[in-house]
């Protein structure tokens, strides 16, 4: 086992851990709560109806459906159609990649790389473990839609599978950061 699954503890989550602050130091208004308009008047009360709770799908479910995923990823690793759809909802995440469209081909290629040496070291399941430890959990909607675009083409797939990812933040949201205690160590 390789530093490096933990290192990309899921190829596209690497950068979802970073703390996007632009140059001031402050995060996107995306990531800040609003503030009121004018602060001498209260906000109105809003009411907000319980969310019913939706239980998470079983773990090998989840498991199965990152590992096919990164099967089809793989399939698609040379689609250019694919990679621009990722690297579009990618770079959504943050306007300060969006700005700076030149910065897109070296985000393709660096994950390109980082799929293919996943999937030459044989590690893409250990990888799937990882990021279902670390990252927020697919619904079985969410699921049933990437699973149904995945039979379509590249970009289908890179679509849904990318909106799932950066625009709801399955498999990118950390929701427990790795320890580095719990890491596995170089050989």
């Amino acid at each position: 086992m390789t530093i490096r699954i933990v290192a990309t503890a899921f190829v596209f989550a690497c950068s979802a851990a970073c703390d996007r602050r632009d140059a001031d130091g402050h995060r996107p208004a995306s990531q800040r709560a609003a503030a009121p308009a004018d602060a001498a008047v209260a906000p109105e009360p809003v009411s907000v109806a319980p969310q019913p709770v939706v239980p998470a799908p079983p773990r090998d479910r989840v498991q199965a459906f990152c590992e096919a995923n990164y099967r089809r990823l793989i399939e698609c690793i040379d689609d250019k159609a694919f990679w621009n759809v990722m690297a579009t909802l990618y770079f959504q995440t943050d306007p300060q990649l969006a700005a700076n469209p030149a910065a897109k081909e070296p985000w393709i290629e660096m994950m390109r790389d980082a799929a293919l040496t996943l999937h030459r070291e044989g590690e893409l399941a250990n990888n799937c473990r990882a990021t279902l430890d670390h990252n927020k959990w697919p619904t079985e909607e969410q699921m049933r839609r990437v699973d149904a675009a995945r039979a379509q083409s590249c970009a289908a797939f890179g679509n849904a599978y990318g909106y799932m990812m950066f625009g709801e933040g399955v498999f990118f949201e950390v929701t427990s950061p790795v320890d580095d205690a719990d890491a596995p160590q170089a050989d």
